[in-house]
């Protein structure tokens, strides 16, 4: 089975018993989240990719936030959102609950995942007349969990496994070379599907933009939540994701390299592969293997 490198960072596979992505291998034990192995070739994690578009606003920007918000009626509780009268392509959001330096290093954070091929919306992060605001673009289309439901399974277990193992690529390098990454951008429902404004080729899309940075002290955090989604993915599809799978297990080796305080991640992020049971955010560190009692006491229907 062999694996074909596209340029725009997805992959072409023939299925095979192997999985759904013969072919991918993300390599030895060794392997440091920069390079994949495809058909015993080493290759760059991302060889060709686009950086993350600029936000171009418009010169009126302070007039148009004064008398212009139109409500969105957009899904989401973390902000309140606004369409832009006489601006269709814009949506404004204002984060007057989130700390504005926090808001503006996590926007810059986001740009390096455009390096492991994902796409994330143009964002400007701004203050005026005392509230903070987020000003990204509209995508025409569909969210991607939503997207994914109406493909073949091995076209959508595809783009979710090549999604994913991007993630886990993004976030162990970060860390490991000591750069700040961003939190809470895991989930298929946080992606689109769809082409944004002056484009004509619809791609993946990050649009739930993150509200705030990590680092390494997040980061045995942040495995979990990203465990998770992947078994999300999985439950959503009826399939597993291989190389999803094998990306996180060697995102685990960070938690060494870097000497983070485990805090029992490394332990409950295997099981739950293991199992294809979720970790529950809420279990304390001391409560020892997670049960199906544990899960029922964390509010899941098991």
């Amino acid at each position: 089975m062999e694996a074909e490198y596209r340029p725009d960072g997805g992959f072409f596979s023939d299925i095979g018993e192997e999985g759904y992505l013969s072919g991918f291998d993300l390599g030895p034990p060794e392997f440091d989240g920069n390079d994949l192995l495809v058909n015993d070739e080493r290759r760059p994690a991302a060889p060709v990719y686009a950086p993350r578009p600029d936000m171009v606003l418009p010169d009126d920007i302070g007039e148009l936030l004064d008398t212009s918000l139109l409500p969105s009626g957009l899904p989401g509780d973390a902000t309140q959102k606004y369409f832009v009268e006489g601006h269709p392509n814009l949506l404004v959001r204002c984060n007057d609950g989130d700390d504005y330096d926090e808001l503006a290093t996590a926007n810059a954070a986001a740009s390096r995942m455009a390096q492991y091929d994902i796409n994330v919306l143009p964002a400007k992060t701004l203050q005026h007349d005392g509230h903070n605001y987020t000003i990204t673009e509209i995508i025409d289309g569909q969210q991607l969990d939503t997207y994914l439901q109406t493909l073949p399974v091995e076209q959508a277990a595809a783009i979710a496994d090549t999604l994913h193992a991007r993630l886990a690529m993004w976030l162990s390098t970060e860390v490991d070379e000591d750069r700040l990454a961003v939190s809470d951008v895991f989930g298929l429902y946080q992606y689109m599907y769809g082409i944004r404004p002056g484009e004509t080729e619809a791609r993946v899309w990050l649009v739930d933009l993150p509200l705030y940075a990590c680092d390494e002290t997040d980061y045995a955090f942040d495995l979990p939540h990203l465990t998770n989604a992947i078994l999300e993915a999985e439950r959503l599809l009826g399939v597993r994701l291989p190389a999803s799978r094998e990306a996180l297990v060697c995102a685990l080796d960070v938690i060494d390299d870097v000497q983070i305080p485990d805090g029992g991640a490394t332990e409950k992020v295997l099981q739950a592969l293991d199992t294809s049971i979720p970790i529950p955010y809420d279990a304390p560190e001391d409560t020892g293997p997670i049960t199906l009692q544990t899960l029922r006491d964390a509010g899941y229907d098991v």
